[in-house]
């Protein structure tokens, strides 16, 4: 006989059923960067996420509803919450319905999205104990990217692919590991499973036939049409770049389309006068490919497993506008008159890199920091692009006196020829690791950054110069370092570039 009590059970379980399946949608989601509609995501996010407070509402003990709702915060950048949702049920091992290991994996994944990266590594060690598993080896790989520290994560990687070789995010943190210790023939022939893990942005692109062009694996492009999209920042558009002409000294029959960022276009009409067909569009279906339709298509990130040998070959590819390099020179001349700085080396500046993700944290450093460099004699001119950069700039003329022109209007200017021209009318860059520093190396003009211990794999673990570039060189931090050692490495260096008097 069937009682009150189980029809509300069976209904309670149909109902964690159809969360489950929204939650999963939303997974599905997710994975296709840049291919989905980021508001149909979110609703879909919060349908499950009502049906699960609903359900906590009726039963408030039911460790399944506990544990996929932590998930799902986990996975929406909610971390705090699902810190504090899973801590108790990894303690207490109450994790009905759901593997021990599971739920030790998420709150270390919650924890390691913090950048917690202690506490995350205790969280899968414990995951771990409970037996090898692909998923938790792939996130303790995971957290040795950029930690300067490669050697450390590369063998956990390894074992992921021992248990599962195809596993496209064992491949891509790999991928990166080796990219990072500079072993760029299984780095980047590893780097493409970024297509399959969200990291890289697919685009859709229509062939000859109207159908959906395939992805270029190495064919002979003679009297073929390919198109090359950029698919992450604009830095690393700008570093992957470098490897369009070697592309075209092999095929050069080949007919090449760049469809790059946006705010790139001008520079990158004017860089490759040779090639006609480059187009400003982030669509997956762009207007121009009804009538140009493409043969094979690829992301530029992928052209270094083929070229990445002629690294640096190509590094000054890119050209600044020069009636903006001139006209800068000529306001930044104007100010040195003014202040009476005539003579003086004009130096470009910027203090800010990178997102959370990207470990801003690590990136940045304050202008009182950096004040020694900029009580120095020259003329120091603002490349910081974030809003609020001019409060910092002013705020470091009231309280140090210290001048950094600053000029929002052009560096926050949605046209990026405006950054690259300003850099251009500097002698020298000095700046962390950000996107400017991609700018001046694929210029070929001198740039000094500021690099953390744990940096992201265009720069090495080690060395003052930058794998990609000739003009680029890095002042590095120690583990455990603030930064007032490299300030005053730089500090020191302005002297035979200046003549400053330290």
């Amino acid at each position: 006989m069937t009682t009150s009590k189980d029809a509300a059970r069976r209904e309670f379980d149909e109902a964690l059923m159809m969360a489950s399946q929204w939650h999963q949608r939303f997974i599905d989601m997710i994975q296709l960067k840049g291919q989905v509609d980021v508001k149909d995501a979110a609703r879909t996010a919060q349908t499950a996420e009502d049906i699960y407070l609903n359900l906590l509402n009726t039963d408030y003990k039911d460790s399944r509803v506990v544990y996929q709702l932590a998930t799902l915060y986990m996975q929406t950048n909610r971390n705090g919450l699902a810190i504090h949702l899973l801590s108790p049920l990894c303690q207490t091992g109450a994790a009905a319905g759901h593997p021990m290991q599971a739920a030790w994996n998420n709150l270390g994944a919650a924890f390691r999205n913090e950048h917690c990266n202690a506490e995350a590594r205790f969280a899968f060690e414990q995951a771990l104990s409970e037996g090898d598993s692909t998923e938790v080896l792939t996130n303790l790989a995971a957290l040795w990217v950029n930690e300067g520290t490669p050697e450390k994560g590369i063998p956990y990687a390894r074992r992921a692919l021992a248990i599962d070789p195809a596993h496209p995010q064992a491949q891509w943190n790999l991928g990166l590991l080796l990219l990072e210790a500079h072993e760029y023939q299984e780095g980047f022939s590893l780097y493409a499973n970024g297509f399959n893990t969200g990291e890289r942005i697919i685009r859709h692109y229509k062939n000859k036939s109207g159908a959906a062009a395939p992805y270029w694996q190495g064919e002979d492009l003679s009297d073929k049409t390919i198109v090359l999209h950029g698919e992450q920042g604009i830095g690393d558009e700008l570093l992957f770049l470098q490897f369009v002409t070697p592309l075209r000294e092999e095929f050069p029959s080949a007919r090449i389309i760049l469809d790059v960022h946006p705010r790139l276009i001008s520079a990158i009409q004017r860089s490759f006068p040779e090639i006609p067909d480059i187009f400003p569009t982030r669509k997956s279906a762009p207007e121009w490919n009804e009538v140009l339709r493409v043969d094979y298509k690829d992301g530029v990130g992928s052209l270094p497993m083929r070229y990445h040998s002629q690294r640096k070959k190509h590094a000054g590819w890119l050209k600044p506008d020069p009636v903006l390099v001139e006209f800068y020179k000529n306001c930044i001349a104007g100010i040195q008159e003014t202040s009476g700085e005539i003579g003086r080396k004009v130096i470009g500046v910027a203090w800010h890199g990178g997102k959370k993700k990207t470990r801003t944290d690590l990136r940045s450093i304050s202008l009182d920091e950096m004040l020694p460099i900029l009580e120095e004699d020259a003329t120091f001119i603002s490349l910081q692009y974030i809003p609020g950069a001019e409060k910092g700039v002013s705020e470091l003329l009231d309280k140090e006196g210290a001048y950094l022109h600053h000029w929002p209007d052009v560096v926050e200017d949605f046209n990026y020829d405006h950054s690259i021209a300003l850099a251009a009318a500097c002698d020298l860059v000095i700046t962390v690791n950000t996107s400017i520093v991609h700018a001046c190396g694929s210029m070929g003009h001198p740039c000094w950054t500021l690099t953390p211990f744990g940096c992201a794999w265009r720069y090495g673990t080690k060395g003052e110069d930058v794998p990609f570039y000739n003009s680029v060189r890095q002042f590095r931090k120690k583990e455990g370092e603030t930064w007032e050692p490299v300030v005053q490495a730089v500090k020191r260096a302005l002297v035979g570039f200046t003549g400053i008097q330290v």
